[in-house]
């Protein structure tokens, strides 16, 4: 439903999202995010603004585990939950997790726990994966899913991050997962959008909690945005870029009822 199921087709459809948007894998460069937040939509209507955070999560600095974090779209019990697999696996072949990682946030902190039935029904974090196996050839990932996207917990989860990364030296680059306005038209979603990333690109999340909240903006993510944000602040982050924002409406040529998606980075 997402993307394309033939591996070939697949890693084309990938690619086009890369060339259309004249990006270019960089792995040596020395401008490289620390977070970034991606859309979660099919390929097809937000793969195009995706590119753009992959591809700045590239460059030299030595990485040891991307963690990605996303809303959950059902209902599921426990605040925060960590896959418990050892691996996941899309058409590009299988994708390693970092258990003793994801076990030591299970293990260690009340707001986590284990739960690999939640995410086995999920999207946003499983879209992700086909561009990183596009991007990276060696990597391994963390897996979290927010049932609870207040802005306590979801503050929380940025200290508990930076705290782990630290004690257990891991370099961490986040990932967090969504989309922005859903179902309005096109001026609605761009002004909302733009005024919400806005906040987050002046890393203040609680402006950007209660805007959302006090003008309905339907992003899914809200808590996985807050959470990475946090995360780049506590983690020295000193610059943040809107790389693309766009709407399903450069696909549908709807106007009148869109679906926001942004590329967001931190440095």
């Amino acid at each position: 439903m997402f993307y394309e199921s033939a591996p070939e087709m697949l890693l084309k459809q990938i690619r086009t999202c890369f060339e259309l948007e004249n990006l270019k894998l960089n792995h040596k460069s020395k401008t490289q995010a620390k977070v970034v937040i991606s859309p979660h939509a099919g390929y097809l209507y937000s793969g195009r603004v995706a590119a753009h955070s992959f591809s700045a999560l590239a460059g030299e600095s030595k990485r040891d585990t991307f963690v990605l974090i996303g809303p959950n779209h059902g209902r599921g019990n426990g605040h925060v939950v960590v896959s418990a697999s050892s691996q996941w696996l899309t058409p590009l072949g299988s994708a390693n997790i970092n258990a003793s990682f994801s076990n030591y946030l299970a293990e260690n902190f009340d707001i986590i726990s284990a739960n690999e039935q939640q995410h086995s029904i999920e999207h946003s974090l499983e879209v992700q994966i086909p561009f990183l196996q596009y991007c990276f050839k060696d990597f391994n990932f963390v897996a979290l899913l927010l049932n609870d996207q207040s802005i306590e917990v979801s503050t929380e989860l940025a200290g508990i991050l930076h705290k782990v990364s630290k004690d257990l030296k891991v370099n961490l680059q986040v990932i967090a997962s969504s989309d922005f306005s859903h179902f309005v038209p096109k001026q609605v979603a761009e002004k909302k959008d733009i005024e919400a990333i806005n906040y987050l690109l002046d890393f203040k999340t609680n402006e950007f909690y209660d805007y959302v909240l006090q003008n309905n903006v339907t992003a899914c993510g809200v808590g996985p945005m807050v959470t990475a944000c946090e995360f780049a602040r506590l983690d020295g982050a000193k610059k943040s870029k809107l790389l693309k924002y766009s709407t399903s409406a450069q696909v549908t040529q709807d106007e009148s009822n869109v679906v926001g998606y942004a590329s967001i980075a931190f440095y």
